[in-house]
């Protein structure tokens, strides 16, 4: 496959193979720069409009935290899993709610990678970013709500067969 960029409104995007797949749920509409669609967040309550391959137009909000957390570190926290991949996504065909996710990859399969509460919120943990960091949903979801460290997550993951 080539690597030919194509123009949009406001950045660009790789023809990829990911497009038209399914992960967790979420349909791929395109795949972009991770540095493109970082460098494009906002704290504002913004939407920027943004192409499908297939030449659909949606429009994204930026302000999500995520991004913000993604912008600091795209490596999980734990494994050390690199997130290379931003993915314009649509759950179902709901595209007023198009909004990128970010993945990184092993062995061919995309792995989501998620912001993650470091003290967790049920544990009263707050919603800045000082209290967040990057997993991937692997180590998400050993985590889960417990209040571990990153050692101890680690530790936890090792003695439990990979799932993903």
């Amino acid at each position: 496959m080539t690597q030919k960029k194509v123009e949009t409104a406001n950045c660009t995007f790789r023809p990829s193979f990911w497009v038209g797949e399914k992960t967790l749920g979420c349909q791929h509409l395109a795949e972009y720069a991770i540095d493109e669609i970082l460098s494009l967040r906002t704290w504002e309550d913004k939407k920027l409009a943004f192409y499908t391959e297939d030449g659909r137009r949606v429009r994204v909000k930026m302000n999500s935290l995520r991004y913000h957390v993604f912008a600091n570190s795209p490596v999980c926290a734990c494994c050390g899993l690199v997130g290379t991949y931003m993915m314009l996504d649509v759950h179902g065909k709901i595209y007023s709610r198009a909004h990128f996710n970010l993945y990184g990859e092993v062995s061919g399969q995309l792995i989501l990678i998620t912001k993650d509460h470091i003290i967790p919120r049920s544990k009263g943990g707050s919603n800045c970013l000082d209290n967040l960091q990057t997993l991937c949903t692997r180590c998400n979801a050993a985590k889960a709500d417990k209040q571990l460290s990153v050692d101890e997550l680690y530790a936890t993951l090792i003695s439990e067969p990979a799932t993903i």
